[in-house]
This record gives C-alpha cells, structure tokens and sequence, in this order.
C-alpha cells in the first residue's frame, strides 16, 4: 500500500475537461501521478480534485505547493495549450520545501 503513493486533494473552481483515471499530473514535463476523482467540494462552490502522486513527491507536498491546469484555456499563442486540445488537459505540479507539511491544496487555472 506504500508503494502506491501519496494522495492529495487540490480544490479547483472548475473542471476544465480533466477526466479522472484519463487526466496525468506532470512535473517538469515528466508524469508524476494521475487524477482518480472529481467531487464537489463541501461548500458546492468548487471541485476537489483527488490525485494520487508517486511516492517521491511527499516531501514537496506542503502550503507552497503550487498545482494549475495545463491547457483549460486553449490560444494560439500557447502551443502548450493547443497540444491539450488534442491529448486533453493535464495538471502541473510544482513542488515547494520549507512549509507546513498539507494534503489539502488550491489549484488554479492559467495559461503557461
């Protein structure tokens, strides 16, 4: 059971596409996890996002972890974007050190 990985909720304000057991969480490029579940979040104003992190990740998962959704709002100008159309929306994950360690993380929507 370990050996299966941190899990984490992000609460985001909208889903964007993001289709759990579909939609990778990557790091630098590189996939880091995978979204298992999308509910409303207690207040029905936003969506948690449930997403299961490879072991190696616990260490920055803490108040200045930062998650965004990569290609919710495609444009032209951003190939990263455009790519999304097509292999669908992927979250971005940037791990942070010397903070609280936290489960429980806000996610935001923007463009790279």
């Amino acid at each position: 059971m370990l050996n299966r990985g941190e899990v984490v909720t992000v609460t985001f304000t909208r889903a964007a596409g993001a289709k759990p057991g579909v939609t990778k969480v990557l790091y630098q490029g590189v996939e880091a996890g995978q979204l298992t579940k999308i509910e409303p979040s207690a207040d029905g104003r936003r969506l948690d996002f449930h997403l299961r992190l490879v072991p190696a990740a616990k260490s920055g998962l803490n108040s200045n972890a930062r998650f965004w959704l990569i290609g919710a709002n495609p444009n032209l100008s951003d190939l990263s974007s455009l790519k999304a159309v097509v292999s669908g929306v992927a979250i971005a994950m940037r791990p942070a050190r010397e903070a609280s360690p936290q489960t429980d993380l806000r996610g935001w929507t923007r463009r790279l």
